[in-house]
């Protein structure tokens, strides 16, 4: 098997195990919540999970913000955290409008903050779980050299 093949299959069963993850967690926050959240079919369930695995599209656009060089310390300490604010409320209103899209998934407010949240907590978890895997790898940039 090339390498093209092998590294294809991969990315699709990755997307697929991510999709599968978040439909798990959207039918978990229905169960518990109750009337929060309300789907109707398991494929509206499928395809919405894979259009919130589609913000990975937008996230690198916003990201892209991250290059821009700011100049002045109170604004470059305050520059992430603006960048972070605009993820969550991109986010949020992408969700928003997945939902108006789908009708077979139905949020309350209260059901879409919780989603949203999750989603977040769940991103940031895999995130320190990925940093902390490449630590292991990396190489020191300064080594000491006894004579």
């Amino acid at each position: 098997m090339s390498f093209l093949t092998r590294f294809l299959l991969l990315t699709v069963a990755v997307l697929v195990a991510i999709t599968g993850v978040i439909a798990l967690l959207v039918q978990t926050t229905s169960a518990i919540m109750g009337a929060e959240v309300i789907i109707e079919s398991w494929t509206a369930l499928l395809a919405f999970s894979a259009a919130v695995v589609l913000w990975i599209i937008p996230v690198q656009l916003i990201d892209w913000l991250k290059l821009v060089r700011v100049q002045r310390r109170p604004l470059r300490i305050m520059y992430p955290y603006l960048i972070t604010l605009i993820h969550v409320t991109a986010f949020a209103l992408y969700i928003v409008t997945m939902t108006n899209v789908m009708s077979d998934v139905f949020f309350s407010n209260v059901g879409l903050g919780v989603f949203t949240l999750a989603i977040i907590m769940l991103a940031r978890y895999a995130y320190v779980q990925l940093a902390r895997s490449v630590r292991k790898y990396k190489e020191p940039r300064v080594q000491v050299v006894e004579e």
